[in-house]
């Protein structure tokens, strides 16, 4: 399991945004598996669902035959003095993926409305700072103007050692 973790002001084209932003090019990254455990017809086919940060928790622990509700970060809790703290299934918000990834189902779990919220705490309130909110595949995001929410110019484009049109073939 890994994740992208790309520097600030990094190259997404063609789509819009970057880090920290909740526009496309910040939160839609490539995902493997891999490995003997997959069935011969899921291998090598491509999925093209919204999956949350969230959601793979979830996932993984449904993979690995692991009850949530006796995992809190990382650790058992089983033999804590107050197991109360434990977060079990019914607190974890995310959605498990792993009968789609394994091909058991061929839709994925959905959410009456997905959204990402970024919240800002502080000593005297909460507040939503954020909100990226997809419903009949339109989005909506509603976020204060920020550094990385534009398009950059490819580091590729106006290099004389590539031909012009190598930067299609790459964005592709």
């Amino acid at each position: 399991v890994g994740s992208v973790d790309s520097c600030s002001g990094s190259v997404n084209l063609p789509l819009r945004g970057g880090k920290g932003t909740l526009f496309e090019g910040s939160i839609r990254v490539r995902s493997l598996i891999s490995g003997g455990y997959l069935e011969e017809s899921v291998r090598g086919q491509n999925m093209d669902e919204l999956m949350h940060a969230t959601d793979l928790f979830a996932t993984l622990a449904e993979a690995a035959h692991v009850e949530p509700s006796v995992v809190y970060g990382g650790a058992d809790v089983s033999s804590w003095d107050d197991p109360s703290q434990a977060v079990g299934m019914n607190d974890v918000t995310g959605l498990s993926f792993w009968d789609r990834l394994i091909g058991k189902t061929a839709t994925s779990p959905s959410r009456a409305l997905p959204f990402i919220a970024d919240m800002r705490l502080d000593d005297s309130s909460s507040y939503i700072q954020k909100v990226a909110m997809f419903w009949k595949g339109y989005k909506y995001v509603a976020q204060p103007a920020e550094a990385y929410d534009g398009w950059w110019q490819s580091p590729l484009q106006g290099s004389s050692d590539l031909p012009s049109d190598s930067v299609g073939v790459v964005i592709q």
